[in-house]
């Protein structure tokens, strides 16, 4: 089941939660500082309304604080970098089984149009018109060698 929503997160995921009655929410983490305070606003909301809120890394061999040099800050150089993590680290964990159960309750969703992804204007004609002019400036600019 898919379902298609727009919005900000601290007010979306909550009002999902409600609707599916949801007991836990689960999401890959993002290292971006705006997305890390978006997060933490997220799992303290999640929280405080008895929600389990779990974040995952789901992009990165291993998190950032993870591998670090003997004085805590980052590995600047790949060599040390790779005998520390690579060569030192346990093996990944195998990959969890895909859950048996779906949502009791499907979430309400906002339709794709809603979302106004598309341009107003029509890209066929868009491009019938940049697309003449892009290959003649060629001509026009190398005419006179």
């Amino acid at each position: 089941m898919s379902a298609c929503h727009g919005g900000r997160a601290l007010e979306l995921i909550p009002r999902l939660v409600a609707e599916t009655g949801a007991s836990a929410v689960h999401w890959n983490r993002s290292y971006e500082a705006w997305r890390i305070e978006r997060d933490s606003n997220l799992k303290a909301a999640l929280t405080a309304a008895g929600t389990e809120a779990v974040s995952h890394n789901g992009a990165l061999l291993w998190e950032p604080w993870e591998v670090q040099k003997g004085d805590g800050t980052p590995y600047k150089v790949f060599t040390p970098f790779y005998r520390r993590g690579c060569l030192a680290a346990a093996p990944p964990r195998a990959p969890l089984p895909a859950p048996q159960i779906g949502l009791a309750t499907p979430p309400s969703a906002t339709s794709v149009d809603d979302l106004d992804l598309l341009p107003a204007e029509d890209w066929g004609e868009m491009l019938a018109r940049t697309g003449r002019s892009a290959r003649l400036a060629p001509r026009r600019v190398f005419r006179p060698f």
